[in-house]
């Protein structure tokens, strides 16, 4: 199974969100996990050992070039997208691409017209940190996604980045 998770906005709200892909790894062994997400994050994004592809979002795909978007998102073959951070445009791109599941939370008018699989997910009064409510995402395919604090500190499979083992290695 191909999975994209979407999350095309800030670094913070994306470092948020690397632990889905780990539970999505633990639960559906041998799927392939891409993060769709913005040219700047993806240092950070690529950093995940749960990560098998990653995937630009370019902001102009948003007006004259937005089948270069539809395009991009049918060549990656997926069977599900993650609308984690359900950008319209991306929204409306992975329905053109025909992804044949499309998940994404009730509430926002382009959801609803875009995507297959909606869900509820309550985020403005929650106790819940961002990244179980990022989690929560995996209801749509009906996985598991109550993880604790301590259990997600534990999910984002970091490796250890290439200039820190070139120049801060004990052989220099």
């Amino acid at each position: 199974m191909r999975i994209i998770i979407s999350r095309t906005d800030s670094i913070g709200d994306v470092v948020l969100t690397l632990p889905v892909a780990a539970a999505l790894k633990k639960q559906l062994p041998g799927s392939t996990v891409i993060f769709l997400g913005r040219d700047y994050t993806l240092p950070v994004i690529s950093l995940s050992e749960f990560i098998d592809e990653t995937a630009i979002w370019r902001p102009e795909w948003s007006g004259k070039s937005f089948a270069d978007g539809v395009e991009m998102l049918k060549a990656m073959k997926a069977d599900v997208i993650l609308h984690v951070f359900p950008d319209k445009n991306v929204c409306r791109s992975a329905k053109l691409a025909r992804i044949p599941l499309r998940i994404a939370t009730a509430g926002r008018i382009h959801t609803l017209l875009t995507c297959n699989r909606l869900l509820h997910i309550p985020r403005k009064n929650s106790n819940l940190h961002e990244a179980q409510l990022n989690l929560s995402m995996l209801k749509g395919l009906q996985l598991e996604y109550n993880y604790n604090i301590r259990e997600i500190a534990e999910m984002y499979g970091l490796r250890e980045p290439l200039i820190r083992k070139r120049f801060f290695s004990e052989e220099h």
